[in-house]
């Protein structure tokens, strides 16, 4: 047969070619991402946490994805060594067979692009796992030790997670390096798994491949043992007697018998070994099958008979573990003698309190609010709050709601008037929670729009909502120039009032740069094209309350129901954040919220300006 040679080396150029265009797309959209983030970081104030995250998933993608490549990489160029690869392909007509050589070149370019491609992949996916590093990096000792394996309650919350990722990735690149390696030498008649045939470089190769499989397989046993310190047994969390004395003994012996079957892998590479490696193998089944069948016998006949006698010690680990966790360890436990008699002096000293019992419920309460106070369709109250004011050097108990504005119910949506025309809600409803007008209402202290306070104390300056828990969408201030009116502040009458932007949140998009890339980032050529964007105007994103937050300080797990404060003036949310984890052995774990906790935190964030603070 004639080798037509131009037809491969178009080939080759080709597929270089294609695969430096979707590598340099991704990098692209990911430049922009990481570019309007750094932006974003940069206005808030916190460019620390920005670079401390980027260049720890950079340091982590690159480690990744160069080891991954450079491991699948140098295993297929060690198959593909010293052998000759040739394919057989019938004629058009059946008429005859014609062998087509493969140049091992080819097959090294081959195989060096899909090695590129699964480390790109591979590191682009280690990048997420940013956060376990970082804590395994910061790790810092409890003081406190788990009370069956001994290990500081440190190990669990700061290492285990990194351990597990990184058998996890090893799993992943080994299975990949043996499937690609097994492939080559099949394709070069080295390996045939239909006539159970393997020469010896094969052999070699293979097994030794195997041997660091299987000894993977070790490890992820042994650290199965450390997870079953925070797995459910089913009446609490933490190992019971069953895992105590089956699971956990059979799992050590599963890691042992694995290693032990490793070492043998390997040493059988070199030389024969005729019946070792066949009973590791049979004993490591054979453990299985016990893992299996053996925890359920030692529950059924010798826990279900005493249960309370022998689940009782395991049960005491979870109830003081759960305290610690919970930080209840530390409550002072008083006896209340239930009088039911109540006298005037009792009256008299708890006076600020009775007269602060609340009449209004949430849900009632915030029907009325949307009835009477909304005023447009496009405002909404999302929820009530209660929270305690100074009046008239009293403090008083108040429900409020704050006024933010829904884009959804908007009467006419395009992209001028969700992002340019509305830009944000107005003011708050706020009103004692024992108050009652003679028509059944409630008393009102600041109402409609613009904020009406009936005391000083409440008086609102900056009404401005421009972030919330409603504020889903970017938004760009200071536009409409040319003598056009400005951004809609709020409704008076038939006319309505314009105003613009004069806060201090938001990004200047004064070049045409900045809005190519903030085009790009939104998907909008709005953003790049639209006359009415002046160099004065800023881009406010990610201004949804929650999510502002939890990309300032993404290891903090937030309370879902935030809350507005009034403050000389001016309006500001307060939310809750706490320190989690899901790693604290034995105790129980709560649903979304893992089995360690600590209120750290109490985070303000400015409703106009845009602000967060951290306050430990």
């Amino acid at each position: 047969m004639r080798r037509i040679p131009g037809r491969r080396r178009r080939r080759t150029p080709i597929l270089v070619l294609g695969l430096t265009l979707i590598v340099l797309f991704l990098f692209f959209r990911a430049g922009v991402g990481v570019l309007m983030d750094w932006y974003w970081f940069q206005e808030l104030g916190y460019t620390r946490v920005f670079t401390t995250i980027l260049w720890t998933q950079l340091a982590l993608g690159l480690a990744v994805g160069i080891f991954a490549a450079g491991f699948i990489f140098a295993n297929a160029t060690l198959a593909i060594r010293g052998n000759q690869f040739q394919l057989v392909q019938r004629t058009p007509q059946f008429i005859e067979l014609r062998e087509i050589s493969i140049s091992p070149t080819i097959l090294r370019w081959a195989a060096l692009a899909a090695s590129l491609l699964i480390g790109i992949f591979a590191g682009l996916s280690a990048t997420g796992e940013w956060e376990p590093v970082m804590k395994y990096l910061h790790a810092q000792p409890f003081g406190k030790a788990d009370p069956l394996l001994g290990h500081d309650i440190g190990f669990y919350i700061f290492k285990l997670p990194a351990y597990s990722a990184i058998v996890g990735y090893g799993f992943v690149i080994v299975v990949v390096s043996l499937l690609v390696s097994a492939a080559i030498y099949a394709l070069a008649k080295q390996l045939s798994f239909r006539q159970f045939f393997a020469g010896s470089s094969a052999r070699r190769h293979v097994l030794l491949l195997l041997a660091l499989f299987v000894l993977l397989m070790a490890i992820s046993n042994w650290l199965d043992i450390y997870g079953m310190m925070t797995s459910s047994s089913g009446l609490f969390t933490g190992p019971g007697y069953a895992d105590v004395h089956a699971r956990m003994p059979l799992a050590r012996a599963s890691a042992v018998v694995l290693a032990t079957l490793s070492l043998l892998i390997a040493v059988g590479a070199f030389r024969r070994i005729r019946y070792l490696i066949p009973a590791s193998v049979a004993l490591y089944v054979l453990i299985l099958i016990i893992r299996v069948v053996y925890p359920g016998i030692v529950q059924k006949f010798s826990v279900a008979p005493s249960e309370l006698a022998r689940e009782t010690p395991f049960i005491l680990n979870n109830i003081r573990a759960t305290r610690e966790a919970f930080n209840l360890d530390k409550v002072e436990e008083r006896e209340l003698s239930a009088e039911t008699t109540l006298t005037k002096s009792d009256v008299e000293r708890n006076n600020t309190t009775i007269k602060n019992i609340r009449l209004w419920d949430r849900g009632p309460l915030l029907d009325t609010f949307s009835q009477i106070q909304e005023i447009r369709t496009y405002y909404a109250f999302l929820s009530v709050d209660n929270d305690r004011y100074v009046i008239d050097g009293r403090l008083q108990q108040m429900m409020l709601s704050p006024r933010e504005l829904s884009t959804e119910n908007l009467p006419t949506r395009n992209w001028i008037n969700s992002h340019l025309a509305f830009t944000h809600g107005f003011g708050l409803t706020l009103g004692p929670v024992n108050r009652v007008t003679p028509e059944g209402l409630p008393v009102l202290l600041v109402k409609d729009i613009p904020p009406q306070s009936a005391v000083p104390d409440l008086r609102i300056d900056r009404p401005q909502i421009y972030f919330g828990e409603l504020t889903n969408n970017y938004v760009i201030a200071k536009t409409f120039n040319g003598g056009a009116p400005g951004e809609f502040d709020y409704p008076s009458g038939k006319q309505d009032v314009y105003r613009n932007y004069e806060g201090t949140g938001g990004i200047p998009i004064n070049s045409f740069f900045r809005r190519l890339i903030f085009s790009i980032g939104f998907g909008s050529t709005d953003i790049l094209l639209s006359p009415l964007i002046s160099p004065e105007s800023r881009i406010l994103y990610h201004r949804n309350l929650q999510q502002r937050i939890i990309r300032a300080a993404p290891y903090l797990h937030l309370d879902r129901d935030p809350y507005m404060v009034n403050s000389q003036g001016r309006l500001f949310w307060l939310q809750d954040a706490y320190t989690t984890s899901d790693g604290y052995p034995y105790s129980e774990m709560v649903s979304g919220m893992g089995n360690y906790i600590r209120n750290s935190v109490k985070i303000v964030v400015d409703a106009y300006h845009g602000t967060v603070q951290f306050f430990v």
